[in-house]
C-alpha cells in the first residue's frame, strides 16, 4: 500500500479517511469495479458531494507497472 499526497509530492504513513455513508458506498462500488476489471491497472475517483475533495484509488501489480505513471512507479518502488 502506498498513500501518495499529490499536492505535497510525498507519501503518507498514517491517514484517517472520514467518509459519509454515500461516499463509503461510492468507494465500495469503485473498488468492486476495479477488482472486476481484467485489463491491467485500473483506477477510480471518488469525490465528495461538493467536488472539493477527491480520493483516487488504484490497484496495481508490482510485477507489471506498464500503465502506471513514472512518478507513481517511483512511489511504489521507493515509498518516497
Amino acid at each position: 500500500m502506498r498513500i501518495f499526497d499529490q499536492e505535497n509530492n510525498k507519501t503518507l504513513k498514517d491517514l484517517v479517511l472520514c467518509l459519509t455513508r454515500s461516499e463509503a458506498i461510492e468507494l465500495r462500488d469503485s473498488i468492486n469495479i476495479i477488482l472486476k476489471s481484467k485489463n491491467g491497472v485500473r483506477h477510480e475517483h471518488i469525490d465528495d458531494d461538493g467536488f472539493c475533495h477527491e480520493l483516487s484509488i488504484m490497484v496495481y501489480d508490482q510485477n507489471d507497472l506498464t500503465n502506471v505513471s513514472e512518478r507513481l512507479i517511483k512511489v511504489i518502488k521507493e515509498d518516497l
